[in-house]
């Protein structure tokens, strides 16, 4: 449902009201709300929003709890941090040549949940012919996450990766990255995933027990000594045998 009164297409024109999902305080009913008078500031772009991404982070800030050094922001508040869609309008400084430009951007403190939102030029990124929204905005921080760790990994063709958490948005990243430079891949997931697992490529697909089980938590350990809060590759300390992908155990109980 659109709410717009005017539809901005240069820059300065004001968009009437915009309707977006607002987080509540208990009690307070509905979860649509108008946003009025989205205008871009100086060098930011207002986006046409076709598709917004869901973080795990934001799952957990939905019911009010922290993540990481993720907070709750103060109620009433717009989730989202990730967008992808049309630029319609743009703020001084910034070249109308982005106007009508399908894009992708990260958005400072939320917002994206919402038929409009306003994100600096800077973490704005062409989306290319072809690509769809979806695809494009679930790229965004997941992609950029996965490139950011594979050089560690040094794949190479005669190496085996188990990749834990296969079924993942960084992990299916991983699997499809050691496929591609021929690598032999050894996923695991659990039962109602390891069909897309499979569906990537891995030469292995490992069943794994239900999240936050003794036997799941097991599974996880074994496959590296160390992680990072958004997963990570390890070696045998000899530096022979399996290149290990993981990301921190899903149960949030036994630290692996």
């Amino acid at each position: 449902m659109r709410l717009r009164g005017t539809r901005p297409t240069r820059r300065g024109l004001q968009v009437a009201c915009d309707t977006a999902a607002r987080l509540r305080p208990c009690g307070q009913s509905g979860l649509q709300g108008s946003v009025a008078d989205l205008v871009p500031g100086p060098g930011r772009l207002l986006i046409d929003v076709r598709a917004a991404g869901v973080q795990v982070a934001e799952s957990a800030l939905f019911r009010g709890e922290s993540f990481g050094w993720h907070q709750p922001s103060a109620l009433p508040h717009v989730p989202g941090s990730e967008v992808a869609g049309d630029v319609i309008a743009v703020g001084s400084g910034v070249e109308e040549i982005w106007v009508g430009r399908r894009v992708v951007a990260s958005l400072e403190g939320g917002g994206g949940y919402a038929e409009l939102a306003v994100a600096d030029a800077g973490a704005a990124h062409p989306v290319p012919d072809g690509l769809g929204y979806a695809v494009a905005v679930a790229m965004l921080t997941t992609g950029a996450s996965a490139l950011g760790v594979l050089p560690v990994a040094a794949l190479t063709p005669d190496g085996t990766v188990f990749v834990m958490s296969a079924a993942g948005g960084m992990c299916a990243l991983f699997v499809q990255a050691a496929l591609r430079v021929g690598a032999k891949v050894v996923g695991a997931a659990g039962e109602e995933k390891t069909r897309l697992v499979s569906g990537l490529g891995a030469d292995t697909v490992v069943d794994t027990p239900p999240t936050g089980g003794p036997k799941a938590c097991a599974a996880r350990s074994v496959s590296a000594s160390s992680s990072t809060a958004s997963g990570g590759f390890s070696r045998p300390p000899n530096g022979d045998g399996p290149i290990a992908v993981r990301t921190r155990c899903p149960c949030g109980r036994c630290g692996a």
